[in-house]
């Protein structure tokens, strides 16, 4: 058809976003311009300043329904045998199964943060008690590169749809910097026709 592809993985650690998510990504080039186009090994989003993973945790869920309880000891046993890590400065890939089974980790909350509740368990983290909860839909919308205005539009969504389209979706910062890149090509492309 004309066109030449170059491939590259890129993690959205790298385009500033805390989330472990590594993903290929392809730009196909028309051949008469590939002579401009020296491949997506020039492609860097280093740039983007990493922000912390507090920046997208919210700090005040009560919501049981996010919380690990009592009665899910398959999920208690994974999280003790470390098969399902603790957040601590970044998530793992956010998938569209979030709720049952949380392969991005979950995150410790102080007991005294949380109302009493019988139901939700106990961890021993660091010789402290923490209750463990998933990211909720926001923060996973979040930790894709949507902001509070894009989960505005959507939050009335069930949970498991809103998991389903942030696990589906691409990292918004990684697309941007891909078509940044791609803007730039397109102006040098422009300019050496002159």
């Amino acid at each position: 058809l004309g066109y030449v592809s170059h491939y590259k993985i890129i993690n959205s650690l790298d385009c500033g976003i805390p989330q472990s998510r590594n993903r290929v990504f392809t730009v196909s080039i028309n051949k008469n311009y590939l002579k401009q186009f020296n491949n997506l090994d020039t492609f860097n989003c280093l740039n983007n300043k990493y922000k912390n993973i507090n920046d997208f945790l919210q700090p005040n869920v009560i919501n049981p329904k996010y919380f690990i309880r009592t009665n899910c000891p398959s999920m208690i046993n994974a999280i003790a045998n470390h098969k399902i890590k603790i957040i601590e400065n970044k998530v793992f890939t956010i998938t569209t199964k979030q709720m049952r089974w949380n392969n991005q980790g979950v995150v410790k909350v102080e007991i005294s943060k949380v109302p009493n509740n019988s139901n939700l368990a106990k961890m021993i983290i660091d010789n402290k008690p923490y209750y463990l909860r998933v990211i909720t839909p926001l923060e996973a919308m979040l930790l894709m590169g949507y902001d509070q205005q894009d989960y505005e539009r959507i939050k009335n969504f069930c949970d498991s749809q809103i998991y389903k389209f942030a696990g589906n979706s691409i990292v918004v910062n990684v697309l941007q910097e891909i078509i940044k890149h791609v803007f730039k090509l397109n102006k040098r492309i422009k300019y050496d026709k002159k």
